[in-house]
């Protein structure tokens, strides 16, 4: 691995924030946190992200129209093939599986990766994103 990866796949997390808070930004809409989940193998790219309001989350068609849904997926796929080929660059292993959480407030980026590719798992790719997604809802009712 090359010096500069870490800055360079930092910087193309960052830009998957940056694109979700412009497509927020557009629709004059705040939320507390955004959830960002990718996955990309050699057979299939995977982009979606969903946000917490207060205590609730919201998928994306609950907040965004269509045709700016499929945009922003669109330029997310995008950015999943600038992260390959920044491991690529630096001949890093590249991760199946990346998930986001940033912080609106607080301005601060968690993320987890997987880099075995479960796409065999029982269940599949858009079970594994609901699975995510229903773990952070019962975190969210825990704490009420």
């Amino acid at each position: 691995m090359y010096i500069g990866f870490e800055a360079a796949f930092m910087d193309a997390q960052s830009k998957n924030v940056a694109l979700c808070l412009e497509l927020l930004n557009n629709n004059n809409i705040e939320v507390d946190e955004i959830y960002i989940y990718m996955f990309q193998n050699k057979f299939q790219d995977f982009y979606s992200a969903f946000f917490r309001k207060q205590d609730k989350l919201l998928m994306l068609n609950q907040l965004f129209f269509e045709e700016d849904i499929d945009e922003f997926t669109d330029l997310g796929i995008e950015d999943i093939e600038n992260i390959i080929s920044i491991c690529l660059q630096y001949e890093a292993n590249c991760p199946h599986e990346i998930k986001l959480r940033y912080n609106v407030k607080a301005n601060s980026l968690d993320a987890e990766y997987e880099y075995e590719d479960f796409l065999n798992d029982e269940g599949g790719l858009v079970k594994r994103f609901e699975k995510w997604f229903q773990e952070i809802n019962l975190n969210l009712n825990s704490l009420k």
